[in-house]
């Protein structure tokens, strides 16, 4: 059977899951995660999870200390799997699968390339994680809510100070994160100012012709 490069990859690909399936389905716990054997280690798994790519999402102990929009329920407190993201019971800071930590000028919290590659097949009670499968999680809806919450800490004074009380307690400092923020004390609550947004593809004036 001549079957082009590509299908024959793609049918070696689907082979190999199921027959991961089957090894493991006699003896797993429902529920419980397994891994598809890649041919790699669990400390290079881990380094693919966590390490830091350069992304500086913002500072990890504002990060931990938001409160979703709507209530105060910390916005981590699902570990963000509300948005499809996948724990990670061994990685540092209790962080999800593709979040990592940035030490460039403070604390950061980031996303690296797992948090969009890493995904979970579930069949008959059997949960196989595919590292650099094309996740299920939510990128838009994330950073949609992240938005609010950043939003609404800044408007509700009562929020902004649980926010400071939180950060201050994490870092022990006067100053949110440990990081240098002139005229931003932990007990000032900055001014905020909307600002005007632009539909995607729309030119802020219209083009003129002739």
């Amino acid at each position: 059977m001549n079957l082009e490069p590509r299908l024959r990859g793609l049918l070696t690909v689907i082979l190999l899951i199921s027959c991961s399936f089957a090894a493991i389905a006699q003896s797993q716990v429902p529920n419980q995660v397994k891994y598809l054997e890649q041919g790699w280690s669990e400390s290079q798994r881990q380094k693919f999870y966590t390490l830091s790519q350069g992304s500086q999402l913002m500072p990890l102990s504002w990060f931990t200390a938001l409160e979703k929009s709507d209530s105060e329920d910390l916005f981590t407190v699902d570990s963000l799997s509300r948005f499809g993201y996948l724990p990670n019971p061994t990685g540092p800071d209790g962080l999800p699968v593709g979040f990592a930590t940035d030490q460039s000028g403070g604390k950061w919290i980031g996303l690296t390339c797992a948090a969009c590659h890493t995904s979970q097949v579930e069949k008959n009670g059997v949960i196989l994680q595919i590292d650099g499968g094309p996740t299920n999680a939510d990128l838009f809806s994330f950073l949609i809510e992240l938005d609010k919450a950043i939003r609404s800490t800044v408007q509700d004074q009562a929020k902004f100070s649980r926010f400071a009380t939180r950060v201050g307690a994490g870092t022990g400092r006067n100053g949110i994160c440990g990081i240098s923020l002139p005229g931003f004390p932990l007990t000032s609550r900055p001014s905020y100012r909307p600002v005007p947004r632009i539909p995607f593809g729309v030119p802020e004036e219209p083009m003129r012709s002739g």
